[in-house]
Order: structure tokens, then sequence, then C-alpha cells
């Protein structure tokens, strides 16, 4: 009982400490780079000549925008509702695919390495969000999909005849003492 306690203290000081002094630092470092982004994209303005450049150009400037809004609270959770969204709303899935598809096609490479190095500050940013909560849930994040992962495994090795499992694993062929 003694250990819990002094686990339960040990990760509540530990969340106090990182969301009151290292986050913010973080986020701070974050919004900096995002401001620098979005400076370098203003100044790319001029340089795009096809409308395919300028749409993407469009598209970079309103996710850059949405990302300085929401940036304090992107977050695993955030990214979890998203994807159940996405997977549930077709049009929503469609216009995703279809901006991504806009910046793989998109003649400027300025752009495009751009839009790759805005994906890695968002990255950054969901980590450092969800860094306090990352004692918390990824330790039994990861148990749960070992123990899906070995259920798959499971299922899938008793789908297979038994000269196909000593075939695959010959260790198997051996009697049971």
């Amino acid at each position: 009982m003694n250990y819990v306690i002094c686990s339960l203290l040990a990760f509540g000081f530990w969340h106090w400490l990182y969301e009151s002094t290292l986050a913010p630092s973080f986020r701070r470092v974050l919004r900096l780079e995002l401001l620098a982004l979005r400076a370098e994209l203003a100044g790319l303005e001029s340089r795009l000549v096809d409308s395919r450049g300028a749409r993407a150009f469009q598209v970079l400037s309103e996710s850059l925008g949405t990302l300085g809004m929401f940036l304090n609270r992107l977050d695993v959770v955030t990214l979890a509702a998203v994807e159940v969204e996405i997977r549930r709303n077709p049009t929503l899935r469609e216009l995703a695919e279809s901006r991504t598809t806009l910046f793989q096609s998109c003649g400027v490479d300025a752009l495009r390495d751009l839009r790759g190095r805005s994906l890695r500050l968002a990255a950054r940013a969901v980590a450092v969000n969800s860094g306090a909560w990352c004692v918390f849930i990824i330790p039994p994040a990861l148990a749960w999909m070992g123990m899906r992962g070995a259920g798959r495994l499971v299922a899938a090795s008793l789908s297979l005849s038994g000269s196909d499992l000593t075939r695959i694993a010959p260790g198997l062929s051996r009697a049971a003492p």
C-alpha cells in the first residue's frame, strides 16, 4: 500500500512539474517555430504561379492558422477523436485525402517542405501536450495493444493446420512431456 501511495505522489508531482514548468516552455518554443514557418510561407506567396501551387498555399496557410489556434490543446485524445470522425464521416475523409493529395502533387518543393515541417511541429505539439500523461497512459496502452496483437496472433495460428504450424515452428512437433 505504501508503494501505491508513494507512486501516486510521485506521479502527481511529475504532472505538476511538467504542466507548470516544462510544458509552457516547450509550447513557447513551438509557437515561435510556428511563427517562423508562417513568415516563411508569406515569403513564398510571390513565387507561386500555377493554380495548384496557389491552392496549396491557401490550404497550408489555413493549416498553420489552425495549428496556431489549437497548439496548446492538440493532444492524443484530440487525435483519437479526429480519427473516429474521419472514419465515420466520408465527406471529411475525402476532404483530408484531397488536401493530402494536393500537397503530394504540388510542384513547389518549398511548399511541400513547409508542409512536412509543419506536420513535424504538430507531432511535437502532441507529444508536449500529452507529455504529463505519458506515465499514466503509455504503459496501459502498450499492454492493451500487446494483448490485442497477441489475440490476433493466437487467432491466426489456430486458423492454420497442424502441418503448417509445425513447418513454421518446428519446435511444436516435439511431443509434450
